[in-house]
């Protein structure tokens, strides 16, 4: 069992009104595997995250995604209902999720609703992980995990200069896109969006310039825009920087995340001792 694709869409779409997540699942060796055949899935799953006795699923009624694991359901079904769990035991409130067979034998396309682009892929990947581990009979815990989903779901929560405008929004059917900074949103779309920052909008300058002086955001934003931008990221370690320019391909760049009028910046680096150096000057 392995994410084939995976993708977040933070508009209204095909599936929802609301923003969601899109696993396309391959369950190979396991797809023919249903979970009435899974010794113990249903008692772990409870164990692991006890709000799944209260999903209603097809059978619309509390305990109803209990009863379709008992009768047996394919597990990319299951993957839908852990996913959606994991949200809500980390306090954010979702339920909408649906799951389809795909043309190739095996490959499901999970679609469950979700809060934010940042904690979506995340909790996709652990809902998989934690159902290939229960159907391969392995003990499992949650606990670390979701420990770092709400730390996650805290650092990019509004604060209430925010959260107050994006309630208003919400109130008056506005669109409302979480942008690649944890402060900054998008409301409306096209010519009508405006963008919001705490409580700053973007009918000043002062959000432009803030974006400007962050040369990952602005990265971000540019390509999300479908401007060519170089390839590249973030490293906090010499390891990562071995790893990143790997990944890239030399010859690279290094240069400080924060520095200005051309400080610190080494070109065309054609190894790893070049590398080395450069992060260290």
């Amino acid at each position: 069992m392995h994410i084939a694709a995976m993708r977040t869409i933070m508009g209204p779409n095909y599936y929802s009104h609301r923003p969601v997540q899109i696993i396309d699942l391959d369950l190979g060796a396991m797809a023919n595997q249903t979970s009435d055949r899974i010794s113990n899935l249903k008692d772990n799953l409870i164990a692991l995250l006890p709000g799944l006795a209260e999903h209603t699923c097809s059978p619309g009624h509390p305990g109803g995604f209990i009863e379709r694991l008992e009768s047996g359901t394919y597990l990319g079904h299951v993957v839908e209902h852990v996913a959606l769990e994991i949200y809500n035991s980390v306090g954010i409130k979702v339920a909408y999720g649906t799951t389809r067979a795909l043309n190739e034998k095996g490959l499901y396309r999970i679609v469950f609703n979700c809060s934010d682009a940042q904690t979506a892929p995340e909790v996709a990947a652990l809902a998989v992980a934690t159902v290939r581990r229960l159907a391969r009979g392995q003990k499992t815990c949650l606990t670390d995990q979701l420990e770092k989903l709400r730390k996650l779901v805290a650092e990019i929560e509004p604060g209430p200069s925010s959260a107050a405008i994006l309630r208003a929004a919400a109130d008056r059917n506005i669109p409302v896109i979480a942008l690649d900074s944890p402060l900054l949103y998008q409301l409306g779309y096209g010519c009508r969006a405006q963008r919001i920052q705490a409580a700053e909008t973007s009918l000043t300058s002062g959000i432009a310039a803030d974006i400007a002086t962050d040369k990952e955001l602005t990265k971000a934003m540019l390509a999300k825009a479908g401007l060519p931008v170089a390839p590249g990221c973030c490293v906090s370690s010499l390891p990562e920087a071995y790893r990143a320019a790997d990944q890239i391909g030399y010859p690279v760049v290094v240069k400080p995340a924060d520095g200005c009028k051309g400080k610190g910046v080494s070109l065309f680096l054609e190894n790893k001792a070049e590398v080395m150096a450069a992060y260290k000057a």
